[in-house]
């Protein structure tokens, strides 16, 4: 399910999350969105903890997409933990709620392993990163 939205992975020296957030909207053709987000950012910070920052965006008849971005230096953050971010992930889900619920747990489920984590930060490639995923969702019931 989610391996098979995960339309870019990318490992990036970004200098803040700004940044980060500007090109995972680049990649998903979404560069209008920037001041959408950035306001939605300062009212309700992304940060989910435990150096990952998850951007969603609803969007009207479009399929979900996944994007993920490696910082290496991790990024320094006012997140709730305080820990720098390593791992910037942007979801896109159609507007169907129930839909969206899905991805957004089992995005969030995934992330929360720190093996999992551990093992993302250490991809190389797209390919490697969705069989990541594919492997650690048949876990998952459906």
């Amino acid at each position: 399910m989610i391996w098979e939205s995960l339309e870019n992975f990318e490992k990036a020296g970004v200098k803040s999350s700004e940044e980060a957030l500007k090109s995972l909207l680049a990649e998903a053709e979404l560069t209008d969105a920037l001041e959408q987000l950035s306001e939605m950012e300062n009212l309700y910070p992304s940060g989910i903890g435990k150096g990952v920052v998850l951007y969603k965006k609803r969007i009207k008849d479009r399929n979900p997409e996944l994007y993920i971005k490696i910082a290496s230096p991790p990024v320094e953050y006012n997140s709730f933990d305080g820990v720098p971010i390593s791992i910037f992930c942007f979801l896109i889900t159609p507007l169907d709620d129930t839909l969206y619920l899905k991805y957004l747990t089992r995005l969030y489920r995934l992330i929360n392993f720190s093996s999992f984590r551990e093992r993302l930060l250490k991809s190389e490639s797209l390919e490697e990163v969705r069989k990541l995923i594919k492997r650690e969702e048949e876990g998952f019931e459906t």
